[in-house]
C-alpha cells in the first residue's frame, strides 16, 4: 500500500517509522525539510508538495499540531486537486470536532473519505504499534482501513460519525491534564513533608489513586527521564476541551480550573517540550506561593 504522511514531527515521524518497519511504501510531506530528511534516512520518500503527495498516495495519514493546520491542509486546493477518487484520509491530529467536520465535508466533496482518528500513547508507543485510536467518520471508510489502523494501534475504537473521534480524544485530554497536575502536586507534597518520593510511587501505584499518567510522569520525574510529551500540546488540548464544553452548554468546574491553570503555565514560561519538567516546575513554584 502506498501511504502518504502529512506532518512528520514526533508523532508523525514515529508513525512513518512503524509503517516502514512493516514494509509499507511511505512518502512524506512536512513544512520542515529537516524532518522530511530524517524520514528519508529511514526509507521514506520526501514529496515536493501536498499535491504530489496526494497524487501518489492510496491512503493519507495526517499528524498536525493545531486546528488551523488541519483546516489549512484539508481546504488546500492543491491537495484537493491531487486526491485520487476513493482516497481515505486518516487524521491523527487532536482538534475540535467542528474542525474535523469541516475537513470531512471538504474531502467528501472530492469523492474522498476523512476519518478523525486522534491517538493516545505518545511517539514511543506509535513506533511499536501500541497506540489507542478513537475513530469518527463513515463506517464504510473505517472498515476499509481498519487493518491499517490496527497496525498502528493495539486498541482501536470506532465511536461514531464525523467529529466523534475528536470528542472522545478531548474528553481523554481533560483527564490527562487533571492527572498530570494531580500527580505533580502529590510528588511536591511528598517532598515538602520530607518523605521518599520512590516510596510514595510504590504505595500509590499499588492503590486506588494510581493512573497511567501518574505512573509515567512520577516515574520519569524521579528518574530524570524525558517523557517526550509536549506541554504546549497539552495546553492546546485543554483549551479545546474547555471550548467544546462551553459550546455544549456544560458548566464544568474542573475543566475551567484546568484551562486557567494552562493559561498561567503558558504565561509563566512553562509551555515547552517536556511536560514532566514543566508540570513539576510549575507546581513547585505554585507551592512556594509563586503564582
Amino acid at each position: 500500500m502506498r501511504i502518504g504522511i502529512i506532518g512528520v514531527g514526533s508523532m508523525g515521524g514515529a508513525v512513518a517509522e512503524r509503517l516502514l518497519d512493516l514494509g509499507h511504501t511511505v512518502a512524506v510531506w512536512d513544512v520542515d525539510a529537516e524532518k522530511m530528511r530524517r524520514c528519508a534516512e529511514r526509507g521514506a520518500t520526501p514529496s515536493s508538495s501536498l499535491q504530489d503527495l496526494a497524487k501518489y498516495s492510496e491512503t493519507l495519514i495526517a499528524s498536525l499540531p493545531s486546528p488551523k493546520a488541519v483546516r489549512d491542509t484539508f481546504l488546500d486546493k492543491s491537495l484537493l486537486d491531487g486526491l485520487r477518487p476513493g482516497t481515505i484520509v486518516v487524521d491523527l491530529s487532536t482538534v475540535d470536532p467542528e474542525t474535523s467536520r469541516v475537513a470531512y465535508q471538504s474531502l467528501k466533496a472530492r469523492d474522498a473519505s476523512y476519518l478523525d482518528a486522534p491517538v493516545s500513547g505518545g511517539p514511543r508507543r506509535a513506533a511499536t504499534g501500541r497506540l489507542t485510536i478513537t475513530v469518527g467518520g463513515d463506517p464504510d471508510a473505517f472498515h476499509r482501513c481498519e487493518a491499517l489502523l490496527r497496525q498502528l494501534g493495539e486498541k482501536v475504537f470506532y465511536v461514531g460519525g464525523p467529529g466523534s473521534g475528536s470528542v472522545f480524544k478531548l474528553i481523554n485530554q481533560l483527564l490527562v491534564f487533571a492527572h498530570a497536575y494531580a500527580a505533580m502536586e502529590a510528588l511536591t507534597l511528598c517532598k515538602t513533608l520530607g518523605l521518599d518520593p520512590a516510596k510514595m510511587y510504590e504505595v500509590v501505584t499499588a492503590g486506588s489513586g494510581n493512573s497511567f499518567i501518574f505512573q509515567e510522569m512520577v516515574r520519569m520525574a524521579i528518574s530524570g527521564e524525558v517523557w517526550g510529551g509536549r506541554t504546549s500540546l497539552l495546553i492546546k488540548d485543554i483549551n479545546l476541551t474547555h471550548e467544546m464544553a462551553q459550546k455544549s452548554g456544560a458548566h464544568l468546574r474542573l475543566c475551567r480550573f484546568l484551562k486557567e491553570t494552562a493559561d498561567r503555565m503558558e504565561e509563566s514560561g512553562y509551555g515547552g517540550d517536556d511536560a514532566v519538567k514543566d508540570f513539576r516546575a510549575f507546581v513547585e513554584m505554585v507551592a512556594r506561593g509563586g503564582a
